[in-house]
């Protein structure tokens, strides 16, 4: 009978750094887990801060605000109060709707009466998914940061 004799090596540990690429292939493509950040900021650039919202909802550009233009008009969604000041973070998957901010301010004193700045409408881009209304002026959803979660 032959003993052999072993040596005893002291166990190692190795730490190899994950260094990120610029290209993920598991985030070629949206798989409903990104976010978009944006902030309601509807007015705000143009100096206004309250309005109604409408929803793009006749397929007709520019805001149709009554039937009387020979088209149906564009849905009147609710009352907006800006708040640039939060930031919202919505998933990619849900709807974003295109629609006008319509300033408003208010006309005397005993009775004050709304005035619409229909001249001064402007494109918006919508979001309710959080079941609030959310609005924007920042367009380009492709320049919004979005989030791979």
């Amino acid at each position: 009978m032959r003993l052999e004799k072993k040596d005893w090596i002291s166990p190692r540990t190795g730490f190899q750094e994950f260094v990120p690429q610029q290209y993920c292939g598991s985030c070629e493509h949206d798989s409903g887990g990104s976010l978009y950040h944006f902030q309601c900021n509807a007015g705000i650039k143009e100096g206004y801060s309250q309005g109604y919202i409408y929803e793009e909802s006749n397929g007709v550009s520019g805001l149709q605000s009554s039937s009387g233009s020979g088209y149906p008009a564009d849905s009147k969604r609710d009352y907006f109060h800006p708040n640039p000041n939060v930031d919202h973070w919505a998933p990619t998957t849900d709807e974003f709707k295109y629609g006008y901010f319509v300033p408003f301010t208010f006309s005397g004193v005993l009775f004050p009466s709304i005035v619409y700045h229909w001249n001064q409408a402007f494109p918006v881009i919508i979001w309710d998914g959080d079941g609030d209304l959310h609005a924007t002026s920042e367009l380009d959803i492709s320049k919004w940061e979005k989030n791979f979660s």
